[in-house]
């Protein structure tokens, strides 16, 4: 959403604001405050972390194959019943970290979250006008009218956006929580790809 979408010429000490500003700037549509910002250099650093974290819980999971199954140990005392519950607990949790990781493959690799005003005259000079670099991508999306609700909820949901819509409120909409949730850990990535706890 900005007036003349298209692709620069990069420049040594080019900002966030003199590409905006050289494509127009903002459309009378666009959201600032969800201006994406992806990196290719931050997107390799962060593919080849999780890359290896895979490959550690991969190989925890195959090491947990060989365990013995809980109800095959009931000729077991009862502490030897107890280490091997744990261990399939253990199992359970590397298991879903490994989903966790894998899922990271089908969203945005290197998004840098910045705190964008408003306006590209208050942009320019604030601690959220980087430099660029080459090869980076610039996305200015319109205004949201939904909020995403999704996890351990009844039903994974789109509510409608209004002003003063809380946490709450829109799990409300999405059925409220499954019993697996946990609502300590639940987070709202904001529309700038900050993450707030609930």
């Amino acid at each position: 959403e900005v007036k003349s979408p298209q692709t620069l010429a990069f420049t040594e000490g080019m900002r966030l604001s003199d590409a905006l500003a050289a494509v127009g700037g903002y459309a009378s549509t666009a959201y600032p405050k969800g201006l994406v910002l992806i990196r290719k250099s931050v997107a390799a650093a962060q593919q080849a972390q999780v890359d290896r974290l895979i490959a550690q819980y991969e190989a925890a999971t195959a090491a947990g194959a060989a365990l013995p199954s809980i109800s095959s140990s009931s000729s077991t005392s009862l502490s030897a019943f107890a280490v091997i519950a744990n261990m399939h607990v253990d199992l359970a949790i590397q298991k879903a970290k490994l989903g966790t990781l894998k899922q990271l493959y089908k969203e945005g690799f290197g998004r840098i979250a910045l705190d964008i005003p408003d306006s590209l005259e208050a942009l320019k000079g604030s601690s959220s006008d980087i430099k660029l670099e080459r090869d980076d991508l610039i996305y200015v999306p319109k205004v949201p009218t939904y909020v995403l609700v999704s996890g351990e909820v009844s039903s994974q949901n789109v509510v409608l956006y209004k002003e003063g819509l809380t946490v709450r409120q829109a799990i409300t909409e999405s059925g409220w929580v499954l019993g697996e949730a946990d609502l300590e850990h639940a987070y709202i990535i904001r529309a700038s790809g900050k993450l707030d706890s609930t």
